[in-house]
């Protein structure tokens, strides 16, 4: 079993971790559906997930809204610098996108986001087939 808990400000991430959290989920940017937390800059993914990783505390990134045109390069700048500074998994809700990080970064474990609509034996199978 593991505790996921809600990084919705930096406080909120010390707090979840101290308070014994496995992971941690948070928004990078605004490609998440946390757009009222105070969601953490690309630069700042690393120092948080350094801290984290120093408790053994895991940091799940969420991009978890629908993807657009104009929002494709924003999303494909989050999975690189999630990768690059230590995440430890995305939160997906787009399949397209789902795709393009199993491609792009077959090692970045995905989760499908309770948005991407897993409510029933063949969207539990088009995710698992989603990576």
């Amino acid at each position: 079993m593991e505790v996921l808990a809600p990084g919705g400000s930096l406080e909120a991430i010390e707090s979840s971790i101290h308070h014994g959290a496995n992971a941690v989920y948070v928004g990078v940017g605004a490609l998440n559906a946390r757009v009222r937390a105070a969601n953490l800059t690309p630069a700042r993914l690393a120092g948080v997930c350094q801290f984290a990783h120093s408790r053994n505390v895991r940091i799940h990134v969420a991009l978890n809204v629908p993807l657009r045109p104009a929002t494709l390069a924003d999303a494909a700048h989050t999975l690189a610098v999630t990768w690059l500074h230590g995440g430890d998994a995305v939160i997906l809700r787009d399949p397209a996108l789902m795709k393009a990080s199993r491609a792009l970064l077959p090692e970045l474990p995905i989760h499908a986001s309770t948005q991407f609509g897993v409510n029933s034996v063949e969207s539990a199978r088009r995710a698992r087939e989603l990576g």
